[in-house]
């Protein structure tokens, strides 16, 4: 049955009576926030500090276009369609786009509005879910302003920072990770979250105090479980989503559609060698994020929007969308094609080598010649001059990077030898007032100790700094790809953004372990395709043990692997060897935080009951980080900051034993200290803060108690 308005119910539309299984939408879009920069409203109601937060261009049309094509698709990952509800922001250049598609039938999308559909939506699915056992499906799209603080994700209402509230309207925005665990217990079969929102300005949102609320609580009497629960970010952890005026919708949500539409003649990325041809959400997942880098590039070649995944469970397999076969103006497209073998190697090639166009490169050979004695007699290939002169461009540029750039110990706050860091490849491009570079470098071993490296901040309380923070290795060097930008369109040169991943081990010209071209590789392939398939390299290792018992192995690597499994679902191929990552190498913080959460994805149910022994054991494990600190590998990070969740009622409920209670109160203190200044994506964790809140003493705390008898046992 097609959706029809219900016309008691702003906003609300219906294809079946009310209470049925099948596909329950919510779908949100905002553009016009009255009370951000450039808003509507009255100047004595508006923010006077809306922390760089002003008015967008097509979110409201982007979800009008995603309402549209869900009413025209009918079903949804296996489910026909039950009931939408339908909430938008326009701006008058919108609006009339938008009443079109929706035939004028919208609810309002400020706070109060959206939270009283969050819960009718969440009743509806949830009752309908216990009454049958037909396919019931939870089905999400928004699209809007977005902040992300300590790896919490929140969307924002339209009206977020109303001087009108007591509060100045920072509590009106929903957090995205309680909403998903919420969601999970709703009696669903499946769940598909779109959002279409940046995930950066944590220090504006720290400022502002925007904070998202726990919109939806979980069922504790649910009766069944989704065999796939997934968000597909239109940008990772600390990066802005992008869109442009006059465009139809956002880059993000153009390829969401393209991908659920299928583009001919080849009808990609669905599956067409069957009838019905068939859209899984992996294929899904590699379109878009291929889709994106392609719009981007037209518009701004240097910006970084990196499509994510999560999945609470992830499903590579999970249907999303049919097709009956090709439309009947096709011409001579078969019903059924021939079947082509998947090469996920050689689309993940062709989009790598296109992303490396037009950039200028260094190799090994020529950061060499450069090398020779440089000005001052600075050794460290980052804090020499003639180097870093030649892969930034500018004097300009390269004399404001090397005066506030500084190597330090993270759990020492002392100062490290710069020579730790050593460049083997570096590229750049410069483009209308902008520099985008990567530094490919190796790190060198120093188990028990961490690399941080901080630069843009002057020492002032006006100054937005960046920090990388790098576990260094047990016995060989790690691969380290350095991403920094540079803008000059407010006047001089400014350090806009620098992030830390892998590097291609293959430059180096150093001994490095074999693990780190298995991961590089998976974590281009998850760039260009999909989670699972950058899992595949890791999971066909011939013995996952040896990544984390062999002398000549790496625990780093083996704390990347860990994590890419665990993103991706294959829990089976974990086994109990994070168990052993923490328990073989004490100095590192990544391993108790795996083994936790392995053992959270493997409990049954969502009650944190600490007579169940597996419960006791992750909390035991968490608590470890009150003498190890917080993770550094971004992931674990990220891992850590959603037990903190978890645990934290622990501690304000006084329900542990005195040790017990204070060591968790300690775990929870470093992480959460962290989490403050974590804008975390992929690779290492990296910190924003201004001037001195850049240095590792006030991000991660000074002087880490780490026994000796810890490092002598790795």
């Amino acid at each position: 049955m097609p959706l029809e308005a219900d016309t008691d119910t702003p906003g609300l539309w219906r294809a079946a009576t009310a209470d049925s299984c099948g596909v329950h939408a919510l779908i949100i879009g905002i553009s016009d926030y009255p009370y951000l920069s450039d808003g509507t409203a009255p100047g004595n109601e508006r923010a006077g500090d809306s922390g760089g937060l002003g008015q967008l261009e097509v979110s409201a049309l982007s979800a009008a276009m995603f309402f549209d094509w869900l009413c025209e698709a009918g079903e949804v990952a296996g489910a026909p369609l039950a009931s939408c509800r339908l909430h938008l922001a326009p701006r008058p250049d919108e609006r009339d786009r938008v009443v079109q598609l929706v035939k004028g039938h919208f609810g309002a999308a400020d706070y109060a509005t959206l939270r009283a559909a969050l819960t009718a939506w969440a009743d509806e699915m949830a009752l309908a879910g216990r009454l049958a056992g037909d396919p019931n499906v939870a089905l999400l799209f928004y699209s809007g302003h977005g902040v992300e603080v300590a790896a919490s994700p929140a969307i924002l209402a339209s009206d977020v920072l109303t001087q009108r509230a007591a509060d100045g309207g920072a509590s009106r925005a929903i957090a995205v990770e309680p909403t998903t665990a919420a969601v999970k217990t709703y009696n669903i079969s499946r769940g598909l979250f779109f959002i279409d929102a940046c995930r950066d300005a944590p220090q504006a949102a720290r400022l502002l105090n925007l904070v998202g609320d726990d919109a939806l609580k979980p069922n504790r009497n649910a009766v069944r479980r989704p065999d796939g629960l997934i968000r597909l970010h239109s940008t990772a952890s600390g990066l802005k989503s992008y869109q442009v005026k006059d465009e139809t919708g956002t880059l993000f949500t153009q390829a969401v559609l393209s991908g659920l539409q299928g583009e001919p003649p080849a009808y990609v990325p669905y599956d067409t060698t069957n009838l019905p041809w068939a859209l899984k959400f992996a294929a899904l997942e590699g379109h878009v994020k291929r889709a994106v880098n392609r719009l981007l590039a037209e518009h701004s070649p240097l910006a970084i929007q990196l499509v994510e995944p999560y999945g609470n469970p992830y499903n590579a397999e999970m249907l999303v969308a049919l097709k009956a076969g090709p439309p009947l103006d096709a011409g001579d497209v078969p019903a059924v094609s021939e079947p082509t073998p998947a090469n996920v190697e050689e689309v993940v090639e062709r989009s790598a080598a296109d992303v490396l166009k037009n950039i200028r490169s260094l190799n090994t050979a020529a950061i060499s010649d450069l090398r020779g004695p440089a000005p001052g007699g600075v050794k460290g290939d980052l804090f020499n001059f003639n180097v870093m002169h030649e892969v930034l461009g500018h004097e300009s540029v390269t004399d404001p990077w090397i005066r506030s750039l500084r190597f330090l110990d993270a759990w020492t706050g002392e100062s490290v030898d710069p020579t730790v860091a050593e460049i083997f490849a570096a590229h750049r491009q410069e483009i209308d007032g902008r520099i985008a570079a990567w530094v490919d470098m190796t790190v060198q071993p120093g188990q028990g100790e961490a690399l941080w490296i901080a630069a843009g901040a002057g020492g002032d309380e006006d100054t937005t700094g960046a920090a990388i923070a790098i576990p260094r290795d047990a016995w060989q060097p790690i691969p380290v790809r350095l991403d920094i930008q540079f803008d000059a369109s407010e006047g001089p040169w400014k350090l806009r953004q620098m992030s830390a991943r892998l590097a291609d081990p293959a430059g180096a010209e150093v001994y490095l372990p074999s693990s780190w071209q298995t991961l590089f590789e998976a974590q281009r392939i998850e760039a260009f395709a999909d989670l699972a398939s950058a899992a595949r390299p890791i999971e066909q290792l011939a013995d996952l043990q040896d990544v984390v018992s062999g002398k000549r192995e790496s625990p780093v690597a083996a704390a990347f692997a860990t994590n890419l499994l665990l993103r991706a679902g294959a829990i089976d191929y974990l086994h109990d060897w994070p168990r052993n990552l923490a328990e073989w190498f004490p100095w590192l913080a990544d391993g108790p935080v795996l083994w936790a959460e392995t053992l959270l994805r493997r409990r049954e149910g969502d009650e944190l009951d600490l007579g169940q022994p597996v419960i006791e054991e992750a909390l035991r494990y968490f608590t470890m980080l009150s003498d190890r600190g917080a993770p550094l590998v971004a992931h674990s990070l990220g891992l850590a900051l959603r037990q903190a969740d978890l645990w934290r009622p622990f501690v304000e409920n006084d329900a542990l034993d005195g040790g017990k209670q204070s060591n968790l109160r300690a775990a929870l203190e470093y992480v959460d200290r962290a989490g403050r200044f974590a804008q975390s994506s992929v690779g290492f964790s990296r910190f924003v803060g201004a001037g001195v809140e850049t240095h590792p003493d006030h991000v991660l705390g000074r002087g880490r108690y780490r026994p000796q008898q810890m490092l002598a046992v790795a």
